[in-house]
């Protein structure tokens, strides 16, 4: 929507000026004490919150513009308060914030009442109320929107969007008393009727299992692509003379007694004729020593 620049321009200005006061009164506060300067600080924007809270009702029936001036006395109570008891000290902020607050809500509660914001808000409690139908809203909403339109306040765009709503309202007032076209006479079948749902069932379920068939099919075909290969390690054998050419390695050793020891060999000790193993494990590495008298066969890994 297109404002109008001298509201605009006012209420900038009251804004601005209103930032500087605010700022200069919370300074004298906390000169005077940490306690006046948290209660000028904080106590407006709890009023405001608990003002804003209590008059939403009231907002939602229609008295919206209205309390503004409440919310903004309710904002300034604290400045009131601090500035009646240091007077002389903060007599000019204080006079400055009073005024330019009170501008801006005037000017602001003007602003709203020429866009039509009290009007908007009666119609939709009217409802929520049920005192009139949504077309009847509907209505009210086009005649109030056409009222913005004569006054020059709507931007092009806005214009847009109203003829767009105001054919949508035609033609659902056109279409609205119409019998619609697929409503059928009494003496026609309806087609919901010849609707067989357990057939419809029986060929979509066998239409499943003819796809299912087809990918079993292919699976079938080209097996390869499912098979996983596995890379097993290939050892070859190594005698007990030999073996400490190998340190280091990976070694399988069977034993005598069948079991079966896979490890790296770390050490040959030929006096003792053993030999030295070790094992990763989960919490470092373990090892091990085999005698020659315990050893069946020696693998070691390529």
């Amino acid at each position: 929507m297109n404002f109008d620049p001298t509201t605009a321009l006012i209420l900038g200005i009251c804004g601005l000026i209103g930032l500087v006061t605010w700022i200069w009164l919370i300074v004298l506060a906390f000169k005077k004490s940490v306690s006046w300067g948290l209660f000028v600080l904080l106590a407006p924007f709890l009023l405001g919150f608990i003002t804003v809270m209590v008059a939403s009702t009231a907002m939602a029936a229609g008295g919206g513009t209205s309390l503004m001036y409440i919310i903004t006395a309710a904002t300034m109570l604290p400045f009131l308060v601090f500035g009646f008891k240091y007077f002389r000290e903060v007599k000019i902020p204080l006079v400055l914030y009073i005024l330019v607050n009170i501008t801006s809500a005037y000017y602001t509660n003007d602003m709203m009442n020429s866009l039509g914001m009290n009007e908007m808000m009666a119609i939709q409690q009217d409802l929520i109320s049920g005192k009139i139908t949504e077309e009847e809203a509907q209505q009210r909403m086009l005649e109030w929107a056409e009222k913005l339109e004569q006054s020059g306040m709507l931007s092009e765009q806005d214009q847009r969007d109203l003829r767009a709503m105001r054919e949508l309202s035609e033609q659902n007032q056109q279409t609205g008393n119409r019998t619609p076209d697929f409503v059928p006479r009494a003496d026609e079948e309806n087609e919901a009727d010849k609707y067989d749902t357990y057939a419809e069932a029986e060929k979509r379920q066998k239409e499943s299992q003819r796809r299912l068939r087809e990918k079993l099919a292919a699976r079938a075909k080209d097996k390869s692509r499912y098979q996983i290969k596995e890379n097993k390690p290939s050892y070859f054998k190594v005698s007990f003379f030999k073996i400490k050419n190998y340190v280091g390695r990976e070694v399988k050793i069977t034993g005598t007694n069948g079991a079966v020891h896979i490890g790296t060999l770390t050490k040959v000790l030929d006096g003792e004729n053993r030999l030295i193993m070790s094992k990763s494990v989960k919490n470092g590495r373990f090892d091990f020593t085999l005698h020659r008298s315990d050893i069946k066969l020696i693998l070691v890994r390529k």
